[in-house]
This record gives structure tokens, sequence and C-alpha cells, in this order.
């Protein structure tokens, strides 16, 4: 009985260790002997649509914040579906609303349980307009709560944020 009751609390334990929502390392790289700055850039999220409208919304808002903060004018847009993102010609709403670059945001690889997604793979893709090409890429893995339990998520989708434009800027774009 003592035994069972030493199991339980363990595994309790390690499920609620489990369950504070953590970002994981951005790992980024640029193209080669790729040298111009972002002045301008659209930000199209599917993060809203694929994980959680909390977490989308919280990152593509952290994300236009901080690169404004930087120089860079910057909007967001999030497609309300997964579809409707991968249909969507984004160089084309980019020129519209006048972007030199276009960023990328969106879930790859996904776990789900039930009630949401439980950890997930988050891949950036910067475009270059001009030259209508892939310029740089950067992912990290998100894991630990349902990403549409807010407080934590709220947290991890400013860290994710940061960290994205902290490695622009480190990889020279900004």
């Amino acid at each position: 009985m003592a035994r069972q009751r030493y199991i339980l609390w363990v595994t309790l334990l390690l499920v609620l260790a489990g369950c504070a929502s953590d970002v994981g390392h951005l790992e980024s790289n640029r193209q080669k002997g790729y040298e111009r700055k972002l002045d301008s850039v659209l930000i199209v999220s599917s993060l809203s649509a694929e994980l959680s409208p909390a977490f989308g919304g919280a990152f593509n808002a952290g994300l236009v914040e901080r690169l404004e903060r930087r120089g860079v004018r910057a909007q967001a847009l999030s497609p309300a579906t997964a579809e409707e993102f991968a249909g969507m010609d984004f160089v084309a709403r980019a020129r519209a609303v006048g972007a030199s670059f276009t960023l990328l945001v969106q879930s790859t690889r996904s776990t789900r349980l039930a009630g949401g997604v439980r950890q997930a793979e988050i891949d950036l893709s910067l475009y270059d307009n001009q030259v209508d090409r892939r310029v740089w890429r950067a992912s990290a893995p998100l894991g630990g709560a349902p990403v549409w339990r807010s407080s934590a998520n709220d947290e991890s989708a400013a860290r994710m944020a940061q960290e994205a434009a902290d490695r622009l800027a480190t990889d020279g774009l900004i």
C-alpha cells in the first residue's frame, strides 16, 4: 500500500512538472551570402488556427511589437483555418500592404490530446518578396501544458516572439 501511494505521488509530480508550457531553443539559419536587412514584414501565422487563438494572437502581437522596437515595420495576419493558410498567396498579400518580406509561421508535427495540442514544432520561414525566395528559417519545439491553457501559454508565446526577434537580429537580418 505504501509503495503504491509512493508510485502515485511520483507519477503525479512528474505529470505536474510536465504541465508548464515551455518553448525550446530556437534554431535558425540564414541563407549563405544573403545581406539584405528587414525594413517591413508581413507575418502570416497559422498558429491561431493550428494551436489556439490565444497562443497565436499573443505570439503575433509580441513579435510585431518586438520587431517595431527594432525599427522594422511589421503587421500580422492570421488566417482563420489551416486550409486558408495553405491556399493563400503570401507574396501578393505582402505586396498589397507594402511589405518587402513575408514571415510564415506555422506549427508542424503537433501531438494532440483530448482538449488540445500538447506538443508542436514551430516553424518560421522568412521570404524576400523582391527575389521570391526563402532567406531564413527557424524552428523550435513547444511543449508542456495544452496550448489552450492561456496563462502559461501567453508567457510561452511571448518567449517565442522574443527569441524569434533575437534570432533575426543575431543572424544579421535586423
